[in-house]
């Protein structure tokens, strides 16, 4: 549904005004700004900052529910302080480790759809591109 719009605002248009016969598949939206705001709103706030944010909001839920878990009755009932102190240190080591896997996840994800929306900000939000564009990625 989101990406519905395209249907309307993307057509086949000449690569070369002498050679109707190549054409590239283009967005031809009314305004820039038009573009611009459907970018902002649906593809990066709905498509990228809001499942970010859903799975940032229901990691940091799990994670409060790890880590307010009590240990086991029978190993907190245990008489030996030193079998306790060395169950309690697991039982922290393992919940940094669920920790760390969470931060993981969530930036695996942030990070391995960042590049493709900063490239679409920039196509949207920068400068024409031109032939000097391109020399300091090809270089």
């Amino acid at each position: 549904m989101l990406a519905l719009p395209w249907i309307f605002y993307f057509d086949l248009v000449p690569i070369w005004e002498d050679m109707d016969d190549i054409k590239v598949c283009v967005e031809v939206w009314p305004n820039e700004k038009a573009s611009q705001n459907y970018f902002l709103v649906v593809n990066l706030g709905l498509q990228y900052l809001l499942p970010l944010s859903i799975i940032i909001f229901f990691y940091i839920l799990l994670f409060i529910k790890i880590w307010r878990r009590k240990m086991p009755k029978i190993v907190r009932q245990s008489s030996d302080d030193t079998l306790n102190d060395w169950n309690t240190r697991i039982v922290e080591k393992s919940k940094i480790k669920v920790l760390k896997m969470l931060i993981a996840i969530v930036s695996l994800f942030a990070l391995s759809w960042l590049p493709l929306y900063a490239i679409f900000a920039r196509v949207k939000f920068g400068p024409p591109f031109d032939d000097s564009t391109f020399e300091g990625i090809l270089l």
